[in-house]
């Protein structure tokens, strides 16, 4: 089977039950802070 768009790019799959689901890991920069709009949370 051919890798996914998310595989190329290094992202990778566990299996919960019947369904694999992606891995999201959350790595800040040093020196970085999140702001909260109604629209999402940014880096700024």
């Amino acid at each position: 089977m051919e890798k996914t768009i998310f595989e190329k790019n290094g992202g990778e799959f566990e299996r919960q039950g019947d369904y694999l689901i992606p891995s999201l890991h959350y790595h800040p920069k040093k020196n970085s802070r999140l702001a909260y709009s109604g629209g999402g949370i940014w880096t700024i």
